[in-house]
């Protein structure tokens, strides 16, 4: 639905260059004006306009030079997000980012005189989208800055992690899946360069090493079970055969056919990448391994934040700059208690309607789980019956892409332009990723200048569980959860490239969920058995989130938490280890995901009782994610004067 025109602002600003202003005043301008970016304002002629192209000149200048500093401090980001066709610089293939303490301490200065230089700068025009990049770069920096002055962890200009290295992230970890899912080996340049990494790989964990040193001796240390399980995966890849592992086999396989190099050359660059995996990398490994063993004795068993002297502020920060609200984790548990409360409620209708014997929810969960599950060597039609789509991996596979196809015309009902970008389901190669990887399901997001597609990887070992159970994660992390909100996003190419390095984790973790929602109102499916499972996924978010202020906000242990999981949420025992320990490394990420998709549902409520038969939730939501990830609060005023534009 195309929306009226607005009236001209100029008799406002006079054609005048703004003052510079702060992103809470701006959103609060944006708030006040009845426009947002995708409607388009009025359009000033003459001296205004000279005056608003030479003053939205000068900005996108700042913005460039800023990226520029942005990408020296986190030149992977490049490559992990596709940004290399997007006008960002060659070298960033070739480094990776810096991990040492001097690099952290010249990235938290770096961004404190930036943020100085974004505020200082003048405004775009009202109703143009450079505004609206502008306030959330602002936004993600002042993120940035606020984290990073408790002097620990790691943290980009989208998201923060309370410790150096984890069970889940680290450069031991994240350099390899950088490798293996997101560099480039076009040509002889990009595998030299995928070579100049690996060999960076190595220094880069020691650097890291020495900054968890550091932070132990500032009484900064992941849980003990965090520093178990750390060392143990990093002990586990120091052994790794080098005949076979999987970053040389990954270099071999795709240098085989490379155009312009020689067969003696690509021996060369083999032989060296085995140098370094047997030499300087395993002793990295190794390395790490027992520096997280010689920490286990001065860390906590609390697993959270709760353990460390300053882990709740660190804590409170990350809910209020995520959620820009101040968060008290009282209130915050309280209001998710009463959602909970809900969530059990319809679930329990749910599995009654399923005939499913009455008891505990965690042995409820189990029958249900028992009406999909294909036991190993179950014939064909069993696996059909219980929705497997067959008894391997690969034909689970076929049947999650096929219901991602069934379901993107319908996408149209919800999404008023879908982009061109689709979601490919493939099997997780076992002997490449399991070393690195953790989630049934791991999505990689389109890049964003079209080199590769938006990939959701399936762990081997699912082709037992049946579709049906794993249909909300499809829906989470591929469509139209996860990938949508991303594809969407990167399809926008008038977004400067500094946008896309401060896209917000929180938003998307946020749609995520929402895609859940969506999910329920397009997929026109009346089976009893996956509305069981959609509510248990909705239940098991809000469980998350309730372990999430537990033991970061409230000192929660270990048991305590456990037993959150696995009686009010059913989790089995070993997957109430598994998310715990995940919630542990990632505080503050659930409650997000859980409050940001309250944000859009009471956002198109509103919006539908404004509009009545006029609300388009296609073009809703569109305006939503046209323009990108960005903090919740600018969310707010955007849609909220998307709404009042369309009353007109």
């Amino acid at each position: 639905m195309s929306s009226p025109e607005r009236p001209c602002q100029t008799a406002r600003n006079g054609g005048k260059r703004r003052a510079g202003v702060s992103r809470r005043r701006a959103l609060v301008g944006l708030g006040a004006s009845g426009l947002v970016p995708v409607l388009g304002g009025c359009g000033p002629t003459g001296e205004a306009t000279s005056e608003r192209d030479r003053r939205h000149r000068e900005i996108g200048r700042v913005l460039d030079e800023i990226s520029r500093l942005a990408i020296e401090v986190d030149p992977e980001a490049v490559t992990r997000l596709g940004l290399s066709g997007r006008g960002a610089p060659g070298w960033t293939a070739t480094r990776l980012s810096s991990r040492s303490q001097a690099g952290f301490e010249r990235s938290r200065l770096d961004r404190i005189a930036t943020l100085k230089r974004l505020s200082a700068l003048p405004l775009a025009d009202e109703g143009s989208r450079l505004r609206t990049h502008q306030i959330a770069i602002m936004g993600a920096f002042e993120r940035a800055v606020a984290v990073q002055a408790f002097g620990f962890g790691r943290v980009s200009l989208a998201d923060a992690r309370p410790y150096v290295a984890d069970h889940m992230g680290g450069s031991y970890l994240d350099v390899p899946r950088l490798l293996l899912s997101r560099q480039p080996v076009n040509s002889v340049a990009d595998a030299d360069a995928y070579l100049q990494r690996l060999a960076a790989l190595p220094p880069t964990i020691r650097d890291e090493q020495r900054r968890m040193e550091a932070d132990a001796v500032a009484e900064i240390r992941p849980p003990r079970t965090v520093l178990s399980r750390l060392a143990a995966k990093a002990a586990a890849l120091a052994v790794l055969p080098v005949e076979g592992h999987p970053m040389l086999r990954d270099l071999a396989n795709r240098t085989e056919a490379l155009t312009g190099l020689s067969d003696e050359a690509r021996q060369d660059m083999l032989v060296a990448a085995s140098r370094v995996i047997a030499g300087p990398l395993a002793d990295a490994y190794r390395n790490l391994a027992g520096r997280a063993g010689t920490l286990f004795e001065g860390a906590s068993d609390l697993p959270g934040l709760s353990a460390f002297q300053t882990g709740p502020d660190y804590f409170n920060v990350l809910l209020t700059s995520s959620l820009l609200t101040q968060a008290n984790p009282e209130d915050l548990m309280a209001d998710i208690d009463v959602r909970v409360r809900t969530a059990q409620r319809e679930l329990k209708d749910a599995l009654d309607r399923l005939e499913l014997a009455p008891g505990p929810v965690k042995a409820r969960l189990e029958a249900l789980d028992g009406l999909v599950t294909v036991p190993a060597g179950a014939p064909a039609d069993a696996a059909e019956a219980a929705g497997g789509g067959g008894l391997t991996t690969r034909g689970l596979v076929t049947a999650l892409s096929n219901d991602m196809a069934t379901l993107r015309p319908r996408l149209r009902q919800i999404m008023a332009r879908l982009p061109d970008a689709e979601a490919v389901v493939t099997l997780s190669p076992q002997d490449l990723w399991a070393p690195y990887d953790h989630d049934d399901m791991t999505y990689e997001p389109a890049a964003a200048d079209g080199s590769l597609s938006g990939t959701l990887r399936v762990r081997p070992g699912l082709e037992g569980r049946g579709v049906p159970a794993l249909l909300p994660t499809l829906y989470r992390e591929g469509v139209p959860g996860r990938h949508l909100a991303r594809a969407v996003a990167i399809e926008d190419t008038a977004q400067p490239l500094l946008r896309h390095l401060t896209h917000p984790k929180s938003f998307e973790d946020a749609w995520a969920a929402y895609g859940l929602d969506l999910a329920e109102e397009i997929s026109r499916t009346d089976d009893p058995v996956a509305d069981a499972f959609r509510l248990r996924a909705d239940l098991g978010l809000l469980i998350e989130a309730v372990v999430d202020l537990g033991i970061h906000g409230l000192g929660w242990t270990s048991a305590a938490a456990i037993e959150a999981l696995s009686g009010e949420g059913g989790y089995s025992s070993r997957d109430a280890v598994d998310t715990l320990w995940r919630v542990a490394v990632e505080p503050g990420r659930a409650v997000s995901a859980v409050f940001g998709r309250s944000v859009f549902r009471a956002l198109r409520t509103r919006a539908d009782t404004r509009l009545g038969n006029d609300f388009d939730p296609a073009a809703f939501h569109f305006t939503l994610l046209t323009t990108g990830p960005r903090p919740f609060s600018q969310v707010q005023a955007e849609m909220e004067d998307w709404a009042s534009a369309q009353v007109g």
